[in-house]
């Protein structure tokens, strides 16, 4: 074998192992974070950060769509090594995702805070807290969908 595919393979080893631990101190900081949160939050409190947040968690995977499609013509655009079509795709890209921003932020604060107050079964002196991190989840959304494209 030559140098270059030792090398190569070293590096392919050395980033699996990098991603191996990143996933390791990203589990356990979400399982320690999880204890503290369950501690400090009480039960009934933890569960309705559950449920409400867990509503606008699962609009969240459609991130991985929107990162992939827009990595796929970026990088298509940066290996043609034309400047402004990377650009325009940059800046089409960055376009779409206000305008899908604004309409998931328009669905959240219709329909969802509707469910929110109305289907979700949710003690009334609890529901102001339900209120807050239901705004919070949506706002973490809008800034997530936001940043896809500079990712």
């Amino acid at each position: 074998m030559s140098n270059s595919v030792i090398n190569d393979n070293q590096r392919i080893a050395k980033n699996t192992l990098a991603l191996y631990f990143r996933m390791f101190v990203t589990m356990a900081v979400g399982l320690y974070t999880s204890r503290v949160v369950l501690q400090t939050l009480g039960v009934s409190d933890y569960g309705i950060y559950n449920v409400v947040g867990g509503f606008v968690t699962m609009l969240a995977y459609l991130n991985s769509i929107f990162v992939g499609a827009t990595q796929r013509f970026l990088s298509y655009s940066l290996g043609e090594n034309k400047l402004n079509k990377l650009q325009t795709v940059f800046s089409t890209a960055l376009s779409i995702h206000v305008i899908i921003a604004i309409v998931v932020l328009f669905i959240a604060e219709t329909f969802g805070l509707w469910f929110v107050n109305n289907q979700l079964v949710i003690d009334s002196q609890r529901m102001v807290a339900a209120n807050w991190v239901y705004q919070c989840s949506v706002l973490s959304l809008i800034v997530t969908i936001l940043n896809v494209p500079h990712k």
